[in-house]
């Protein structure tokens, strides 16, 4: 927590662009959350969906920390998932 006051200090101190402050800040974030549910995803392969931009980030972080990804496509499930609901219909 003491590296979240220090990047706090930091901004307010105008020491940090604030776009390197966003992109440190979601690192933490994401290193915590991680961290944090390690158990669950340590001995598994993730399937990663969403925004590319957050979904790059985790594939990084999690394969840096020994975890294996991969990669799916937000819309081709969305098609898909709505595809299936039409057919019931």
């Amino acid at each position: 927590i003491s590296e979240l006051f220090g990047l706090r200090a930091e901004g307010l101190l105008g020491q940090v662009n604030p776009v390197a402050a966003r992109s440190k800040l979601s690192g933490m974030i994401i290193g915590q959350e991680l961290n944090q549910t390690k158990d669950l995803w340590s001995n598994t392969n993730v399937a990663l969906l969403g925004a590319p931009q957050i979904v790059d980030v985790y594939k990084l972080a999690i394969d840096s920390l020994g975890g294996e990804t991969f990669v799916v496509s937000a819309d081709e499930v969305t098609l898909k998932g709505l595809q299936i609901a039409a057919s019931t219909i």
